[in-house]
């Protein structure tokens, strides 16, 4: 499940407006890396990692999982050295550190991200996925929060409780949007 997961993020994020600034060439390759790494390693165990069908795929972080620590950041350097180049690293690094920044503290499940294949987007996979997937979230009554990288998904999270919170600027690049969905009782 975990490559096919990776493969519906990185077909879903190649037109992404946040994923071309990071990775300007050779995007779905270097998504692929990315994802596959997210998917497979940072995310194992955690049984957070969701497929509908092979149309849309969702990551998300429970309440309480550690940070990365530098032994992953090590097996991540090692995942992606024969993909990325140094500028990526740093831009990713950008990115990253926009989103730590901005990212609550209080108890919450994190949708770090969640993609349709491009032939599956507006067909309602990802309303259906998302749904799907908040049932976990609803189960713990906890908040929800992500950072939408694209202004076009906006509205998929709207319906389904989510507010805008804010704007999260990444140093070079372009903005996302913080979005917060409240327990829901």
């Amino acid at each position: 499940m975990a490559s096919l997961a990776a493969e519906i993020l990185a077909s879903a994020f190649v037109d992404d407006p946040t994923m071309a600034w990071v990775f300007p060439d050779d995007r779905h390759r270097k998504l692929r890396a990315l994802f596959g790494f997210m998917v497979d390693d940072a995310l194992e165990g955690l049984e957070s990692v969701h497929v509908l069908d092979d149309r849309a795929a969702a990551a998300w972080t429970p309440p309480g999982t550690p940070p990365w620590d530098d032994a992953r950041n090590e097996r991540f350097i090692a995942h992606v050295a024969e993909v990325f180049h140094a500028d990526d690293l740093d831009r990713l690094a950008a990115l990253d550190a926009a989103s730590q920044a901005a990212h609550p503290k209080e108890p919450h499940w994190y949708l770090g991200i969640l993609g349709a294949r491009p032939e599956a987007q507006g067909t309602g996979a990802g309303t259906e996925l998302l749904g799907r997937t908040l049932q976990l979230v609803d189960r713990d009554r906890l908040p929800a929060y992500l950072e939408s990288s694209n202004p076009r998904n906006l509205t998929l999270y709207l319906r389904h409780g989510f507010e805008v919170t804010g704007d999260i600027p990444i140093e070079g690049g372009p903005s996302m949007t913080a979005m917060w969905r409240p327990a829901q009782r």
